[in-house]
């Protein structure tokens, strides 16, 4: 049993793979799809699963509120644009699993973008993907949210632990000073059972990764609980 935390809420920012897309309590449709022998599956979800792992660590940690801000589909860059502009208290703290690279995001006005991902097929995303899109500059441009996120984090002395879907997304920038919690939620996907659209995580999932952050997060620089 752990001893109550300083923290008053855990912030839980990400996209779908925190947000718990196509959990047993998503909203969602069936279209006909040839490729598909369910069909076509359609989340209308309207705010985030009671099964994701944010929920999962909350409890384990004790803390008493658990705000989960992920939105399906985010690019880093976007996750980086919630951060800095969400209005934190100080006893908060924050878990961020960032989401794919092969996203990015425009920003027209402050509170609209163009959505530009590798499998979108409108203009804007096959024009990206074609002409400027290369593997390190996405990593290098990825590092810099991680980086801005971390110092804007702690100027504030907001307690923070990042987290990465899959450790292929690791980079080595002698200029990095971000340390990323050694768990990943891939290797924890993989075996498992998935959600009702046969690619995000499923309940069982969500349960081991939120277990596992705990494990890694008693050995970080933020751990304040007594095991018992």
């Amino acid at each position: 049993m752990v001893a109550k935390m300083d923290y008053n809420r855990l912030i839980a920012f990400g996209c779908s793979f925190t947000y718990g897309q196509y959990l047993p309590d998503d909203t969602f449709f069936l279209k006909p799809d040839a490729k598909s022998k369910k069909g076509l599956v359609k989340s209308i979800q309207k705010k985030p699963s009671k099964y994701a792992w944010p929920n999962i660590l909350g409890e384990k940690l004790n803390i008493p509120v658990v705000i989960n801000e992920s939105h399906c589909g985010q690019s880093n860059k976007a996750i980086l644009h919630d951060i800095l502009n969400y209005k934190f208290d100080k006893n908060d703290i924050v878990f961020i699993l960032w989401s794919n690279y092969d996203r990015h995001d425009v920003f027209t006005a402050k509170d609209h973008q163009w959505n530009i991902n590798l499998y979108m097929s409108n203009v804007r995303s096959k024009v990206y993907f074609k002409y400027m899109h290369n593997k390190f500059n996405t990593t290098l441009e990825n590092y810099f949210y991680f980086n801005l996120a971390h110092s804007y984090l702690k100027e504030k002395n907001i307690k923070h632990e990042f987290l990465l879907y899959h450790d292929r997304f690791l980079a080595d920038f002698k200029w990095n000073k971000i340390k990323f919690l050694d768990v990943f939620f891939s290797r924890v996907n993989a075996p498992l059972p998935k959600a009702y659209d046969d690619l995000h995580p499923g309940v069982e999932a969500h349960k081991q990764f939120g277990n596992l952050i705990y494990q890694k997060y008693k050995n970080s620089e933020y751990y304040t609980g007594d095991i018992k």
